[in-house]
C-alpha cells in the first residue's frame, strides 16, 4: 500500500513538473510570436527579409496567398530569433509541411510547437496533423486591415 500511495505521489509530482516546464516553454515560444506579429502588423515590408521572392510576390496579388505567407512570415520571424539567441538551447526550428514548427531540447525536449492564426479552423487543422498529437499551439492574430503584402 505504502508503495502504491509513494508512486502515486511521484507520478503525480512527475506529471506536475511536466506540465509546468510545458507551459513555461508556451509562455517563451508565444511571446515571441505577439512580438513578431507585433512588428510585422506595423511593418508588413518586413516580410521580405524572411520570405522567398516567389512567396512575397504572390502575396502581393492574391489575398489567399498573402494570408498564408502572413503566417509563415510570422513563424520564420520566430525562427530567426530562436536560432540567433540563447533560446537555441531550448528550441529548435524545424518548420515545413510535415513537421511541427518548433521542436524542444534540453529540458523542453519533448515538446512539439506550431504556429498558427487564431481562426477555430486554422486550430482544427493543425490539431489533426500527423505530429498534432501532444502538438501546442502557438497563436496570432493577423490585422484585420491586412490583404496583400505592400
Amino acid at each position: 500500500m505504502l508503495d502504491a500511495a509513494l508512486g502515486g505521489v511521484g507520478g503525480a509530482a512527475g506529471y506536475g513538473l511536466q506540465r509546468g516546464t510545458a507551459g513555461i516553454a508556451e509562455d517563451l515560444l508565444q511571446s515571441m510570436t505577439r512580438s513578431a506579429n507585433r512588428r510585422l502588423a506595423a511593418n508588413p515590408r518586413l516580410a521580405q527579409a524572411v520570405l522567398h521572392r516567389g512567396e512575397y510576390l504572390a502575396a502581393q496579388t492574391n489575398p489567399a496567398m498573402a494570408r498564408m505567407q502572413y503566417g509563415n512570415a510570422v513563424e520564420r520571424m520566430v525562427g530567426q530569433r530562436v536560432e540567433h539567441t540563447p533560446f537555441n538551447y531550448f528550441f529548435e526550428y524545424v518548420g515545413g509541411p510535415s513537421n511541427p514548427d518548433f521542436i524542444g531540447k534540453g529540458i523542453f525536449s519533448g515538446l512539439t510547437f506550431d504556429i498558427t492564426s487564431n481562426s477555430p479552423r486554422s486550430i482544427a487543422s493543425h490539431l489533426t496533423r500527423s505530429y498534432g498529437d501532444g502538438l501546442i499551439l502557438l497563436t496570432y492574430v493577423r490585422p484585420s486591415n491586412f490583404r496583400v503584402f505592400p
